[in-house]
C-alpha cells in the first residue's frame, strides 16, 4: 500500500470512530428534530452530520479502488473503475 492510501485508510478510520461517536449522540437524544433559533423544525445536529460523515467516508473508501475479489489477477494491478459517489453534480451532461 502507498504512503498515500495509508493516510485515506487512517482518515477512514477516524471518521468511523466519529461516526460512532455520533449515532450514540443521536440516539441519546429524546427526539430525532430540534427547533432552531427561529422555530423551525429541523433535523437533529448529530443526524446530519453522520450523514454527511458517512457520504464523505463511502467516497474515500471508493477512491482507494479496491479490487473485487474476482478481479484479482497475478500481476496485482487495480483496475480503473469510476463507480462509487460522484458528488451532487456527477450525472452525465
Amino acid at each position: 500500500m502507498h504512503p498515500h492510501e495509508l493516510s485515506v485508510v487512517l482518515q477512514i478510520a477516524r471518521m468511523a470512530d466519529r461516526l460512532d461517536q455520533l449515532h450514540t449522540e443521536a440516539a441519546a437524544a429524546s427526539a430525532t428534530t430540534v427547533i432552531d433559533q427561529v422555530g423551525r423544525e429541523s433535523a437533529h445536529p448529530a443526524i446530519v452530520e453522520a450523514r454527511q460523515t458517512a457520504l464523505a467516508q463511502a467516497r474515500l473508501v471508493a477512491s482507494l479502488r479496491l479490487p473485487e475479489d474476482d478481479e484479482s489477477d497475478a500481476t496485482g494491478s487495480r483496475p480503473q473503475r469510476r463507480g462509487g459517489s460522484r458528488g451532487f453534480y456527477g450525472g452525465a451532461r
